[in-house]
């Protein structure tokens, strides 16, 4: 089962009131039922307003999704806040954003290396480096 979430949106407060919104929502729908996913109604969106998220690295591992999660929330007025850091969007808040996506970028590559280099251990039945 894919768990699916839908989110529609529309460009202009005039066109919540038209056709676009529900038919948005309906080709989303057919496209999952295509592809054979499970539509979580729990999760179907319509327009929000804010995002909050546990910590900024669980967002995306890359500096460079971040920066563009957060330019495209600030052009259409999404509020983006997390829940256990405080960041602020300052010039210095958004260099402290951008550094640490890097570093959790940094982190990923670590991690995928130490985790090659188990697998490889256990399947030679060499013990595990730390």
């Amino acid at each position: 089962m894919t768990r699916t979430a839908i989110y529609c949106r529309v460009s202009t407060s005039g066109q919540k009131n038209t056709t676009s919104l529900p038919e948005k929502e309906r080709l989303c729908r057919e496209k999952a039922a295509h592809l054979g996913y499970d539509v979580s109604e729990a999760h179907v969106y319509h327009e929000i307003d804010a995002l909050v998220i546990d910590v900024l690295d669980r967002l995306s591992r890359d500096e460079g999704d971040v920066g563009a999660v957060y330019h495209h929330a600030d052009r259409h007025g999404v509020t983006i806040e997390l829940a256990s850091e405080d960041r602020d969007e300052t010039e210095k808040g958004r260099m402290m954003r951008t550094l640490s996506g890097m570093v959790a970028r940094m982190e990923r590559a670590d991690i995928m290396r130490r985790t090659q280099r188990g697998r490889r251990a256990r399947s030679t039945g060499r013990p595990v480096p730390r």
